[in-house]
């Protein structure tokens, strides 16, 4: 499957859907049981009990390969074509089902190393999900969850969702089980519950709905090429950043608590790239190329909410600075003076789109695919990463590959004089044409006088130098 992403130089209320604890209803959640490869409900019972007993290797592998077949569905896409769409569900084996609310315990076991191998992932682990303002809980399987939770040890208070399949009932004193991927991270209107150390970025993210724990795969694929695992935070981190406070942000009631991005220095953005991973910035920029990039896989438009993006090729300024980052590969980048910077927009501004469609700047009026666009620009927007990619320059000097910041914008403001103030430049450049003309004139009749002299002057100590050196 290939994905859409930026072309170098041309280039998803809180109800809680607690499962067990309502009354079985009719309800339109589906089974992917037939899709387990492997599994029947007597077999996904004996993956449960793994929840109690966490560290007892004959559970663990066979919940291990339960989880194997579950991400297998959810790359797929299975899961998500299975979610149910009302929050009354039914609770057969194998349903597929949302649940929210704060992970507090997590336990984890590590694979023997040829299970590993055969599985592909290391770890396997047991998460205790309540629901708010209660003390009921849900155990969530899963084989990914965010480094930061790990950080804080076993016990933490997390907002989370999880979208899994159901292999146990709720059944006092035993809590439902749930298989999933993953757990989501901030996802949610309790982001704000965060700890102070997180970003302020990543708290507006997760207040739009963002599952922050993707930055962590962002952050891990720094100065590399764009690729198909980037698709799941790049596409609804574009269409988020785009919203920001537009009538359709799911965020307007909170908008008080959004952060103003920061104007972080550019060094940081080089030499702390993984740090500055989904952090809400601002930057100054030439910008040099503008290029629409179509989308044309449904998935992906979905994601995205259209069916293309913008990107602008620019130039960052360093002043008189030099950057060199060294790679644990050996390799290393020289920065001097000026830097490139990529910025990914779901919308044009209303000035860059004229300076495309110059007659009609309408958002309906066909433009061109790539323009080239010298313009002064101010970009608020959230730090992607160092992304790697093929460039003329680099080409043609000796080949390898360019690199520099890619950043999600949420506008872009014209910072052109010319645009700006258009009265009072006008007049000016009037005010300066008007003396260069001038000065031209007067150093063309300064010119003539001084040729005129000088030519006298010659004739002068012509006729007073003695004959023989005149012949």
């Amino acid at each position: 499957m290939t994905h859409d992403f930026l072309k170098p130089i041309r280039l998803a209320t809180h109800v809680w859907i607690f499962v067990g604890l309502l009354a079985p209803t009719c309800s339109n959640a589906q089974s992917v049981l037939n899709r387990l490869s492997g599994f029947d409900e007597t077999r996904l019972t004996e993956a449960a009990p793994w929840a109690e007993n966490p560290q007892n290797e004959t559970l663990g592998r066979e919940a291990a390969k339960l989880i194997y077949q579950v991400n297998r569905l959810a790359r797929g896409g299975s899961l998500q074509e299975s979610k149910p769409t009302s929050d009354s569900i039914s609770d057969p084996l194998a349903s597929v089902v949302n649940i929210n609310g704060h992970a507090t315990k997590i336990d984890r076991w590590r694979l023997p190393e040829e299970l590993a191998d055969v599985l592909n992932f290391t770890e396997l682990y047991r998460v205790e999900v309540v629901a708010p303002d209660t003390t009921e809980s849900v155990v969530v399987i899963t084989s990914v969850v965010p480094n930061r939770w790990l950080r804080d040890g076993g016990d933490v208070r997390f907002p989370t969702s999880a979208t899994g399949v159901l292999i146990r009932r709720s059944d006092d004193p035993m809590p439902a089980v749930i298989a999933a991927p993953s757990l989501a991270w901030l996802a949610g209107a309790d982001a704000d519950s965060e700890p102070d150390d997180v970003p302020a970025g990543w708290l507006m993210l997760g207040r739009r709905g963002f599952d922050v724990a993707l930055l962590e795969g962002v952050r891990a694929r720094n100065r590399q090429p764009l690729r198909e695992e980037d698709a799941a935070a790049f596409y609804p981190l574009l269409r988020i950043a785009s919203s920001l406070g537009q009538p359709d942000d799911p965020a307007n009631e909170n908008r008080a608590l959004d952060a103003e991005p920061t104007l972080e220095p550019a060094a940081d953005l080089l030499r702390d790239a993984e740090k500055m991973v989904g952090r809400y910035i601002s930057i100054d920029l030439k910008t040099i190329r503008v290029t629409r990039i179509n989308v044309t896989e449904p998935t992906t438009q979905q994601q995205l909410g259209s069916d293309h993006y913008w990107q602008l090729d620019a130039i960052g300024d360093l002043g008189n600075v030099v950057i060199k980052i060294e790679s644990g590969d050996g390799e290393s980048a020289t920065f001097e003076n000026r830097y490139p910077v990529s910025v990914a927009i779901k919308e044009l501004p209303p000035f860059l789109m004229k300076a495309i469609s110059p007659s009609n700047p309408s958002p309906d009026t066909e433009t061109i695919d790539v323009a080239m666009i010298s313009t002064q620009v101010s970009v608020a927007g959230f730090f992607y990463r160092l992304w790697s990619y093929e460039s003329d320059f680099m080409n043609q000097h000796g080949g390898g590959k360019q690199f520099g910041p890619l950043i999600i914008a949420s506008r872009i403001m014209d910072r052109e004089p010319t645009r700006t103030d258009a009265v009072g430049v006008s007049r000016l450049g009037w005010y300066f044409a008007a003396l260069v003309v001038f000065g031209i004139l007067a150093a063309t009749v300064g010119g003539i006088i001084s040729s005129r002299r000088d030519s006298k002057a010659k004739q002068r100590a012509r006729a007073s130098l003695p004959d023989r050196i005149v012949d």
